[in-house]
């Protein structure tokens, strides 16, 4: 019955126009990518050990579960590219809806790549070819949790939503040492602050980001120099910016290209134990928010945490895509 009434939903939510879905994936389990970023990472002394951490690139298969949310709760989506570093996800079989983009397909300076540095590859997203007008930037541990319309993303003007969190920026300068996203976004707060006299107060939550491809590029052109300065960080750097976490979007929203919404979202962190990771995961299945994240907090290698986060999407996500194998 549950199944019925979504289908009948859906039936409604069509997308008045062509919006597609850009993925960022890593196979951090594959040794070649592992001793090709430690070798890099060697001739760098400047980065922080954060950017190793094994949960940074610790695949629990989140984005196959991703994928079938969309498939679940918005298949008016056009098309999926998942960018990539010349790999593939083992599971993903060739579908019309989907293609995999190398780096080497958008990036405009053929030098900066090999990276390992999101924010860098985010600079280059609207260069994928094909890609649609609008398209929605997923996290490949961001899900959606309930059915949705193209409205919850873009209004009926074709503005995009951002959805501001409770958790406020940090207002102090970068310190020496500092961990590159929170440095990034003291350093786009302040650019912001810059240009446009003033600088947002929440940080956006864990939701995919509702993008359109001609405003990026507007944006890249007024900021070259800074597009292409972050692009060079083959690692998380203390001078990068927060691409399409707060620079796109906030300059958006004083650009009146963007609306600020209320987002139904959650974000929750497994990795502190089995009970708390059964808790906080029940919790989610019961809560069941328009959009939510799941982070691993550990560093360690966990079968208990493994086994909690696979039986959570596969009761949640039952139905595999049939771009799977």
């Amino acid at each position: 019955m549950y199944q019925f009434i979504i289908a009948f939903l859906l039936f409604f939510t069509a997308a008045l126009y062509p919006i597609d879905v850009v993925y960022t994936w890593v196979d951090g389990s594959d040794t070649a990518w592992q001793k090709t970023k430690e070798t890099y990472a060697k001739k760098d002394l400047s980065i922080n050990p954060a950017v190793h951490a094994h949960r940074r690139f610790k695949d629990h298969e989140e984005l196959k579960y991703s994928l079938r949310s969309i498939q679940a709760f918005a298949p008016w989506v056009s098309h999926i590219y998942i960018v990539t570093a010349g790999q593939r996800p083992k599971w993903l079989k060739d579908h019309p809806k989907i293609s995999i983009v190398d780096h080497k397909a958008i990036f405009t300076h053929p030098n900066d790549l090999p990276t390992f540095n999101s924010m860098a590859i985010e600079c280059h997203l609207h260069h994928i070819p094909n890609l649609a007008e609008e398209y929605l930037y997923f996290n490949d541990d961001v899900f959606l949790g309930q059915p949705v319309a193209e409205t919850a993303f873009f209004t009926p003007d074709r503005k995009m939503k951002l959805f501001p969190s409770k958790r406020a920026f940090s207002r102090s300068f970068p310190a020496c040492g500092e961990e590159g996203f929170t440095a990034a976004t003291k350093n786009s707060c302040a650019l912001l602050k810059h240009i446009f006299g003033k600088a947002p107060t929440y940080m956006h939550s864990h939701t995919p980001y509702p993008l359109k491809k001609s405003f990026v590029e507007s944006l890249k052109k007024k900021f070259t120099t800074i597009f292409d300065h972050v692009s060079s960080h083959r690692f998380r750097s203390i001078d990068d910016f927060a691409m399409t976490n707060v620079l796109i979007p906030y300059a958006a929203l004083y650009m009146n290209q963007a609306i600020e919404e209320k987002p139904n979202c959650t974000t929750v962190s497994v990795g502190r134990g089995p009970g708390n990771d059964a808790s906080v995961l029940t919790t989610l299945s019961q809560a069941r928010p328009l959009f939510f994240c799941i982070q691993d907090a550990s560093d360690d290698d966990s079968p208990e945490k493994d086994k909690a986060l696979h039986d959570f999407f596969e009761a949640y996500f039952p139905t595999p895509g049939p771009w799977e194998q």
